[in-house]
């Protein structure tokens, strides 16, 4: 039997880009966006920071420790994080980035961090740090001091709803 060689050359085509699916891996990332609003509630200064929990990694989404390991001897990391004095609230722009099914989009709130180095020091059990899983889109929060612990409230016309405490996850 005689193969025809259109036939075989489609084979071949279909191996060859079969293997380079194999090879190169297929992520089904999602594009999600996302604005955040912070109010600071609190009787001290607080840095927000946006992060991500997951891959895939970008630059505008590492985490503080990501950077620290990444670039340890870069001076210049103000670009990541943001000062929110007592009384005052400021928003992002809209953010876009990468996620795999599994990652979310942070928020984190430390307070009493004047330098990087002490975001770095703040764990996530900590008084001084909340963590915010954030939903897709716009959201907006208020951040305050409850029983000496820095915590996260979801904005609403009118009064904070439910919340997240220092240490903690919504």
């Amino acid at each position: 039997m005689i193969i025809p060689s259109k036939f075989l050359r489609c084979v071949q085509l279909a191996a060859l880009l079969f293997g380079a699916a194999i090879l190169t891996g297929c992520h089904s990332y999602q594009t999600r966006s996302y604005d955040v609003m912070v109010r600071n509630d609190s009787p001290v200064p607080i840095v927000v920071w946006l992060t991500k929990d997951g891959p895939p990694y970008e630059q505008a989404w590492l985490a503080p420790e990501d950077i620290a390991i990444e670039s340890p001897h870069q001076a210049d990391r103000s670009m990541h994080w943001t000062t929110i004095d007592p009384g005052r609230e400021q928003g992002t722009p809209t953010i876009k980035g990468q996620f795999e099914p599994n990652t979310e989009a942070m928020l984190r709130v430390y307070m009493n961090a004047a330098q990087f180095s002490d975001l770095l020091a703040i764990g996530p059990k900590s008084p001084s740090r909340v963590d915010i899983v954030l939903p897709r889109g716009h959201s907006a929060w208020v951040v305050d001091l409850t029983g000496g612990r820095l915590a996260a409230h979801p904005a609403s016309v009118g009064t904070p709803t439910a919340s997240a405490s220092a240490g903690s996850t919504p």
